[in-house]
């Protein structure tokens, strides 16, 4: 992307006049839809003993029927205490709450100012031109609050009672001389384009970050009655962080690091602090995060452990069904489950192999004049064999842990993504330590220490599950098994290089969000973040999230 600011340069040079639309254009909102000003003020009225129902619809009918073309706020509330009979006290603290509402949540575009800023100290002549119900004196108050001054004039709709398209720039042209050569920037293709070319005045456009965000829901359009709550305000403000720079070329255009960023990022951010805050609650030694889903969350562990108070400690633990249960392979119960949940979609070489990770020189050849289809023959045919392999798997994997720091008769947290716990059990029967499961959800935990983070199956991480897990996997293969000395043995890599950059800009776009938000804390309160992330997920179901169907988990546990 051509650097915004040099390319504005560039164009505003041959100009003698720069115009700037306002919203959008040099500053922005925080919230994702301008109504939700309204929604903030009834909030605030309500806590001051003011009930205005629906004051969202109430505002903008006043504003509508007040039968006065681009009427001014004034006039607005004027209209909107003759529909509500509200005193005259209530009409001003409504007027005020406003305004200060729009204060509140604006911000400004940066580099925008910065071309601000430049045509000022070039000499150019600079205006501000606006359709908005605001006069030039609140507007001039806003912009003077951000910081935005030095302009020569602002001209808005309400005052000149005519909108861009009904002759505004034309105002400017009169101010300026015929002559004068003007460039008007804003985001609007109409309001800032097409009528300011109709009076031949040269534009250059720029985005909203609305209109760029817009391009990755399904339909192109955002909610109707979306309503300001904690999550709405969340989203407008990675919105406009995300987009404030016209130059910015960080994930803004790409559909699998927003997703990351905006929001799984919140859910695995706060999914990660409950198993924390759970550790530490129950006097856990440390947290394992079990491979290869636990990479993402054992990654922000790191973060919140650099920026927070945390004590717990926090391990990135190798494991895989096929290991974990490979150690009990030689208990009868365990060999009969291997045996009849592989037969008779695997081979017998092949169940003796992914199954009970026996090394192919020990596998002998199924002969079926021998066997016929007696499995478990053939399979106890290989007991001595699979019971000294199990032996083996079980101490390299025991003095793994060893090596990490495990320490005997404690209790540690042990993180899985979606499961049904069957790598916290098969730990559990030889591993001499204790083990409190925490999983995003589990789909089958009576009997056992899990505790899910889910608890609704209608949850749009448990319905995309597959395709959620598949972005937090490590860059590794699958677990296979340990060396003698204890050291990790990973399985063949079966994701395509593709996969593996889709995941990689889904993570980029988790830990970003992850640095942001412990560097500047979103309008996500602590105490709430855990409520918030879930419905911050839920968002997720407007995305356009195709990009991620390249995503595959490739399980070395139900090998066909």
């Amino acid at each position: 992307m051509t650097n915004f600011i040099d390319d504005f340069k560039n164009k505003a040079k041959k100009y003698d006049v720069i115009s700037f639309d306002v919203f959008d254009t040099l500053i922005t909102r925080t919230v994702p839809d301008p109504l939700m000003v309204f929604d903030i003020v009834e909030n605030k009225a309500k806590e001051n003993g003011i009930y205005l129902d629906n004051f969202r619809r109430l505002r903008w009918v006043a504003q509508l029927e007040r039968g006065i073309s681009n009427e001014n706020i004034y006039e607005v509330y004027e209209q909107l205490q003759q529909m509500t009979e509200i005193t005259d006290e209530q009409r001003e603290f409504l007027f005020k709450t406003e305004i200060d509402t729009e204060k509140e949540v604006l911000i400004r575009r940066e580099e925008v100012c910065l071309c601000f800023k430049w045509a000022l100290a070039s000499g150019k002549r600079v205006f501000i031109v606006s359709d908005m119900y605001l006069p030039g004196a609140v507007l001039g108050d806003i912009l003077d609050n951000l910081d935005i001054t030095g302009y020569e004039d602002i001209l808005v709709s309400c005052d000149y009672r005519k909108l861009k398209s009904e002759g505004l720039y034309q105002e400017l042209i009169k101010k300026v001389g015929k002559g004068a050569r003007i460039l008007h920037i804003g985001d609007n293709e109409f309001g800032d384009g097409e009528c300011a070319r109709k009076e031949g005045i040269e534009t250059y456009h720029i985005d909203s970050g609305m209109a760029e965000f817009r391009r990755f829901l399904k339909e192109g359009e955002v909610p109707s009655e979306w309503r300001y709550s904690e999550e709405m305000a969340y989203l407008g403000r990675r919105i406009a962080d995300i987009y404030n720079s016209p130059s910015n070329t960080k994930g803004r255009n790409d559909q699998l690091y927003i997703l990351g960023y905006f929001f799984i990022g919140p859910f695995m951010l706060s999914l990660t602090k409950w198993i924390i805050d759970e550790a530490e609650k129950n006097g856990l030694e440390g947290v394992l995060f079990s491979s290869r889903d636990g990479y993402v969350p054992y990654k922000i562990f790191q973060k919140l452990k650099k920026k927070t108070s945390i004590k717990l400690d926090g391990k990135y633990f190798y494991t895989s069904r096929k290991v974990a249960v490979a150690c009990n392979s030689s208990n009868n119960e365990v060999l009969d489950f291997l045996v009849n949940t592989s037969w008779p979609d695997l081979k017998g070489e092949k169940i003796l192999k992914e199954k009970f990770c026996l090394p192919e020189e020990k596998i002998l050849t199924y002969d079926f004049k021998i066997y016929e289809n007696d499995i478990f023959r053939y399979i106890w045919d290989h007991y001595p064999e699979i019971e000294s392999n199990s032996r083996i798997i079980k101490k390299h994997y025991l003095r793994y842990m060893g090596n990490i720091g495990m320490v005997i008769g404690r209790k540690y947290a042990f993180y899985d993504f979606i499961s049904s716990g069957t790598c916290q059990k098969a730990l559990g029967v030889f591993t001499p330590f204790d083990l409190a499961g925490f999983y995003a959800y589990s789909k089958d935990n009576e009997g056992y220490d899990i505790k899910p983070y889910i608890e609704k199956k209608d949850s749009w991480v448990i319905e995309n599950y597959k395709m959620f897990e598949a972005v937090l996997l490590s860059p590794e293969p699958s677990l296979h098994g340990f060396d003698a000395d204890g050291n990790p043995i990973f399985g063949e890599e079966k994701r395509s290089s593709k996969e593996m950059d889709a995941m990689n800009r889904v993570q980029r776009g988790i830990l970003d969000y992850v640095d942001e938000y412990l560097n500047h804390d979103y309008n996500i309160k602590n105490e709430n973040i855990n409520d918030v992330s879930l419905r911050i997920i839920e968002m997720a179901r407007m995305l356009d999230y195709s990009g991620m169907k390249e995503l595959v988990v490739y399980d070395d546990w139900n090998i066909g």
